[in-house]
Order: structure tokens, then sequence, then C-alpha cells
């Protein structure tokens, strides 16, 4: 019984590397496969982000250009305001009568 079991053991030993060997081949190519996936999700990535940033500057353009319409548009009112006060006659000034009494 012995002699079976110290020729099992080189016998066992090699069935247990060869198993390790197998297992390691096997997670390797499964890393590399989750590798190459997330290579590609990277890749999405940054032509979202390159979009994205291209979307951002354009309405940043935008709104930079909204801005000089309200100004301009703030400053027209204004010399509106001024050509309708100047055509109109002056506010009755109130004194301490109480109108209409």
């Amino acid at each position: 019984m012995k002699k079976l079991t110290a020729l099992l053991k080189p016998l066992e030993k090699l069935i247990t590397e060869h198993g390790s060997a197998a297992i390691q081949t096997k997670h390797i190519a499964l890393l590399k496969e989750q590798l190459t996936l997330a290579e590609k999700k990277i890749e999405s990535f940054e032509t979202e982000n390159q979009n994205l940033k291209r979307i951002i500057k354009r309405q940043e353009t935008e709104i930079t250009d909204l801005r000089l319409k309200i100004d301009n548009c703030q400053k027209i009112n204004k010399q509106i305001k001024q050509k309708i006060s100047q055509k109109l006659p002056p506010k009755p000034r109130r004194s301490g009568w109480i109108w209409g009494h």
C-alpha cells in the first residue's frame, strides 16, 4: 500500500500542476477578454466625451451671443425710455393736497 501511495504521489502532483496551469490559462484568457471589453468602453467614453465637449463649446458660444443681444436690447430699451420721457409733459408735483377734494 505504501508503494502504491508513493507511486501515486508524483502522478497526483502532476495532475494538480496541470490543473492549475489549465485554470491559470483560462483565467488569463478571461482577463484578456475583459481587458478588450474595457478598452472598447474607454474608447466609447472618450468619443462621447469629445462630443459632449463640442456641445458645451457651442452652448457657451450661444450663451455669449445671447448675453450680447440682451445687452443691446437693454441699451435700446433705455434709449426708448429716454425718448418717451422727453416727449411726455412733466409729472405734476404732489403737495399735501388730496386730489379731487
